[in-house]
């Protein structure tokens, strides 16, 4: 039996080997003895026999994988019915945005962040020293840190173009954010040109994407929760009343009007800032009915809902 609490930024290699993101440790609608994951990385010759685009690859281990996700990925059309669906007998059929519950039984292998970001640090000589700047900025101990992304994924300690941290602890990464948008300025951190990716800054000459996960080992506020999706809701404006909960995965907003949305897109991390106007083309109507059975009516951005923030 694997540790049901896998950290945050994880990655995890399938029997299928393919390569996931660990998205948190949260449980919901009863799925037992699986991990929240968003598949990143495929074998190349899966990708070419789906006709799916190649456009970011890695090579290790003596194989070529392709992304699968993100900017450089499929279309979620694609990577529900292809990606997904092909590996049915692996996860849960829930899918929430681009996650999906991974079963224990079927990953062969975990690799966690900050244990790699403790190899990484001791075998770069200017990754201990940029680490500890890092550290001392944002008030982070390094033992709360670790590395995930591409870094990860390789295994072997090297810079990559975009360096993905994890920063673990609720109030810890709360206040982290407040000074990584404090200090965004020529002299500490300047900002990503891709709106978008909205938590990326640059840092001695690299680029670094923060990931803030809330602390490992404590409950998290769904588990246990069942979660039903109703009707497409149109278009929807609001102001943003409370975002402390915006920059964890799945992110957590609440509108003016009380009602709180829960965005499943990675890039919405982080995006949507305490009273600032935002507009949604579409969303979907969540009904979540926690363990003590009172229900909650919310928003939910499961599928390519964009939005236009203020």
């Amino acid at each position: 039996m694997l540790n049901s609490q896998i950290a945050l930024g994880s990655v995890i290699h399938t029997s299928d080997d393919a390569f996931w993101y660990c998205a948190g440790h949260w449980k919901i609608n009863n799925i037992q003895d699986a991990c929240p994951c968003i598949l990143a990385y495929i074998p190349l010759e899966e990708a070419r026999s789906n006709s799916l685009k190649v456009e970011k690859t890695l090579e290790f281990n003596g194989r070529i994988y392709v992304k699968v996700f993100g900017r450089y990925g499929q279309t979620l059309e694609i990577y529900r019915k292809v990606l997904i669906a092909t590996r049915h007998k692996l996860i849960w059929p829930l899918h929430l945005g681009r996650s999906a519950f991974v079963k224990y039984s079927a990953i062969v292998e975990v690799r966690d962040p900050r244990s790699f970001l403790h190899v990484f640090t001791a075998n770069l000589d200017d990754a201990e020293e940029i680490f500890s700047e890092l550290s001392k900025i944002l008030q982070v101990p390094l033992n709360q840190m670790g590395l995930s992304g591409s870094n990860l994924v390789i295994n072997v300690p090297m810079w990559r173009h975009e360096n993905d941290f994890v920063i673990y602890g609720t109030s810890t990464s709360r206040n982290a954010f407040n000074l990584i948008e404090a200090n965004r300025d020529e002299k500490t951190f300047s900002r990503s040109a891709l709106p978008p990716f909205h938590t990326q800054f640059k840092f001695k000459n690299m680029w670094f994407d923060p990931i803030f996960s809330p602390e490992v080992e404590t409950r998290h506020f769904f588990d246990g929760c069942l979660l039903e999706v109703g009707e497409s809701i149109g278009e929807v404006t609001s102001i943003i009343s409370e975002d402390k909960d915006g920059i964890f995965f799945p992110a957590v907003y609440t509108l003016q009007n009380g009602i709180r949305l829960f965005s499943f897109r990675i890039s919405h991390r982080g995006l949507f800032t305490k009273n600032r106007p935002v507009s949604f083309s579409s969303l979907s109507r969540i009904i979540l009915t926690y363990p003590d059975g009172h229900k909650e009516d919310a928003y939910g951005i499961l599928d390519d809902e964009w939005a236009t923030p203020g």
